[in-house]
């Protein structure tokens, strides 16, 4: 469920058949996804595209249908999101600025696309590399700022768009577009802030990780830790499998 799988999720092949549609669903995910879980964020998207359907757009989500919404109606559909109120004011002035200067699409620099409002580099680069093929930066999101201060991958920073700079010096660019949607996922379920569960990752059992949980490897899948693992977020029945348990 991660944003930047949402449009083509809602509508198969958007990205395909109307890549302009795409471009703008993918500039919405984006910009509710800010301290908003992907299970919600997915929801609220679901909701804004049916719910615009339902008034005739046969598209769902678009430019066109977004403009004809009051911020009432638009804050409606997207409730559940963190800090609603102010993303529905970002949305509707960033779809007055993309119909009077950028002729209804998305642009496709980095310069022009943090113009938008509550719209910053890491949304920026990630709209960029889905919407337009172009990778100029790195989206460092939460998950791949605190990951690379654990792996030293970065010198320490709280800015994550100083971890952007130090990861854009020795990264190769060929990874630079798929570094973000693949640590988000493992930051989100496997390696996660608050809970670790290196004893089902393999760059814990293979002593790839200078974090690892020693303790917690050596402890083995207990059937109480089976339990605890199927009731965390994600599924990770495929993993446990290949681990033979």
């Amino acid at each position: 469920m991660g944003c930047e799988r949402i449009p083509d999720g809602m509508t198969p092949k958007l990205s395909v058949n109307d890549p302009r549609t795409f471009r703008f669903q993918l500039l919405i995910s984006l910009m509710l996804s800010s301290q908003t879980k992907d299970e919600v964020l997915d929801d609220a998207m679901r909701k804004l595209n049916n719910g615009l359907k339902s008034r005739g757009f046969q598209q769902g989500l678009s430019l066109e249908s977004v403009m004809t919404l009051s911020d009432k109606e638009l804050d409606g559909y997207i409730g559940k999101v963190g800090f609603h109120n102010r993303k529905t004011v970002y949305i509707k002035n960033a779809c007055i600025m993309l119909q009077e200067q950028f002729g209804g699409d998305i642009p496709n620099t980095i310069e022009q696309i943090v113009k938008l409002p509550g719209v910053g580099p890491k949304m920026g680069y990630l709209l960029l590399q889905r919407g337009w093929n172009i990778s100029t930066g790195i989206g460092v999101d939460v998950h791949l700022h605190r990951l690379a201060m654990m792996w030293g991958w970065s010198k320490k920073t709280t800015n994550p768009d100083m971890t952007r700079k130090y990861l854009e010096e020795w990264l190769p660019r060929k990874f630079w577009a798929e570094i973000n949607p693949l640590l988000v996922g493992f930051g989100q379920v496997i390696c996660t802030p608050q809970f670790q569960n290196c004893d089902v990752c393999s760059l814990a059992t293979k002593s790839l990780c200078k974090s690892v949980n020693r303790k917690l490897v050596n402890k083995g899948l207990t059937e109480e830790r089976l339990e605890k693992l199927k009731k965390g977020r994600g599924d990770l029945a495929q993993l446990l499998v290949s681990m033979g348990t």
